[in-house]
């Protein structure tokens, strides 16, 4: 594959536990940022640990991006550019973002993303569905962009960076683009069940706000805001 000018090193595998896991045993000796690309992964994780299915024909990488102070919301930025690569490449107007760091195709998950801080790196792992053929177990939830167009890895791959770099100074100097995440977000106006460390809570999502929170107006009436958490479930439809 070819190199992209926003890596000093670019690692290849045809297959490996995961590019994040690659990434983070590497970490010590990296000199600048690094692209790890896999064309299949072992051991392919999501939030919280969540097993995330991994096979050929998928895009699996992880970008180890060094000395770079991020404001609040980076993996929805990340979300931003990677919903702005597939969209622009499939021509659909079914590609949405879901919160906090999913892309989904109609009611079905295409591509997931992982932030991890270490030492002076944030570790981006990116799954995308793309060309691969998704185990029965997750037809309900999860679909592949073969489904939709054909389409090549790399030109995603290089896409997304591209819009990953040119984007960049922005978000850095005014945080993230709330009129974008919303125009494009799945869960808006859904009833969701939002799961956080402390209690369970059920409301419609309003909006996301400029610090990346999730924001709903609860049962009982209160417009609260959350700044992390994972969806358990949602309403189908929209109201």
């Amino acid at each position: 594959m070819d190199s992209h000018p926003l890596f000093e090193q670019t690692f290849e595998y045809e297959r490996c536990s995961s590019t994040i896991s690659e990434a983070r045993n590497l970490l010590p000796s990296l000199d600048g940022n690094a692209l790890f690309i896999a064309k299949e992964q072992m051991d392919g994780r999501g939030r919280k640990g969540n097993l995330w299915s991994s096979p050929r024909g998928g895009l699996w990488f992880t970008m180890a991006i060094k000395d770079l102070d991020v404001p609040s919301g980076f993996t929805l930025f990340i979300g931003q550019c990677l919903h702005m690569t597939l969209k622009k490449i499939t021509k659909s107007e079914d590609i949405s973002i879901k919160w906090p760091n999913d892309i989904y195709y109609k009611e079905k998950k295409v591509a997931g993303i992982i932030v991890k801080k270490l030492r002076n790196y944030h570790l981006v792992g990116i799954g995308v569905n793309t060309n691969c053929v998704l185990p029965e177990r997750l037809h309900k939830t999860a679909t592949s962009l073969q489904k939709i167009c054909p389409v090549n890895n790399q030109e995603i791959l290089f896409e997304f960076l591209d819009y990953f770099q040119s984007k960049l100074i922005d978000y850095l100097e005014q945080g993230l683009d709330e009129e974008y995440l919303n125009r494009f977000s799945f869960l808006k106006n859904k009833k969701v069940t939002l799961g956080t460390e402390f209690a369970n809570y059920q409301g419609v999502v309003k909006n996301i706000n400029k610090e990346g929170k999730i924001v709903l107006l609860l049962d009982n009436g209160l417009i609260q805001p959350f700044f992390s958490g994972s969806i358990l479930n949602f309403a189908q439809k929209k109201r």
